[in-house]
């Protein structure tokens, strides 16, 4: 015969016996010891301390219920490109995977990673019963020193690589040459061009920086189909929210916006054409 325990918890550990009776007495069997093993919870604090093109550290502080000795952590992450980088440029290159640490190390340096894309990060610690719970996810995006071959990014000569990915476009923000005292606040400033502009012939000097008093606002603009360029502040964040990898992704949210209820940073148009200025 066999006895199944389901849903067992931590507080069902401990020894058990089969007593058999019938009218002349009973039996004690020997103890069989029931010993509950628990995953452990998931890693706490992850926090990428640097980042190049090619790699990232990333950091974490041990689970507060280890539940066991932890021998080890898995490191899982996955990237969103952010240029449609070549199947030659990928070469050698990793966009998803995991990675082991040697011993409960709570540092771990991911190598050989695509530049200029967007890595979701998690950590899971590993005790006597398996891997347990998966950190909360952190995201952070490898930078770029200019876009890759074979991409869709174009350089202006004065100006930022920019990608579009539908109504989408990653801009990789200037710092400025020269500050001349503190910085307080950041513009993303988005223009929008009438359909007959000649892009191929466009250079940065053909766009003027608009007026402060011609701005309009994203619901106005993501309506407008007149004859001139028409602008409007997508986005405005404080200097510290300055992007650590200078990139930010213009028509999606969640971006810094310490405005976000005066400006919307709202998904571009199709088939539109873009000019962006950092101020």
């Amino acid at each position: 015969d066999t006895l199944t325990i389901t849903g067992v918890m931590e507080s069902d550990e401990g020894g058990y016996r089969c007593v058999v009776s019938n009218a002349v007495g009973k039996e004690n069997s020997n103890a069989a010891v029931l010993t509950v093993g628990i995953p452990a919870s998931a890693p706490i604090q992850l926090q990428v301390v640097n980042t190049e093109t090619t790699s990232l550290n990333l950091t974490w502080m041990k689970p507060e219920m280890p539940n066991g000795i932890i021998y080890k952590y898995r490191v899982m992450y996955f990237g969103r490109k952010l240029y449609d980088i070549s199947d030659e440029d990928l070469a050698g290159l990793n966009l998803e995977g995991f990675k082991d640490t040697s011993g409960p190390s709570l540092t771990i340096l991911l190598t050989e990673l695509v530049p200029g894309t967007e890595y979701t990060l998690t950590v899971a610690a590993f005790n006597d019963v398996g891997e347990g719970i998966a950190s909360k996810a952190v995201i952070r995006n490898t930078p770029v020193d200019s876009p890759p071959s074979g991409s869709d990014g174009f350089m202006f000569p004065d100006g930022p690589p920019v990608t579009f990915n539908g109504q989408e476009a990653t801009i990789l923000l200037p710092s400025p040459l020269s500050i001349n005292g503190p910085l307080s606040h950041h513009q993303v400033i988005v223009i929008l061009l009438p359909e007959s502009t000649n892009i191929a012939d466009l250079q940065p000097a053909d766009v003027l920086f608009p007026t402060i008093d011609s701005f309009q606002t994203y619901d106005y603009v993501s309506g407008y189909s007149g004859a001139n360029p028409v602008a409007y502040i997508t986005a405005e964040f404080a200097d510290d929210l300055f992007p650590a990898d200078n990139l930010f992704v213009v028509g999606r949210g969640g971006q810094p916006n310490d405005r976000a209820d005066n400006y919307i940073n709202g998904p571009l148009r199709y088939g539109s054409s873009f000019v962006f200025f950092l101020r």
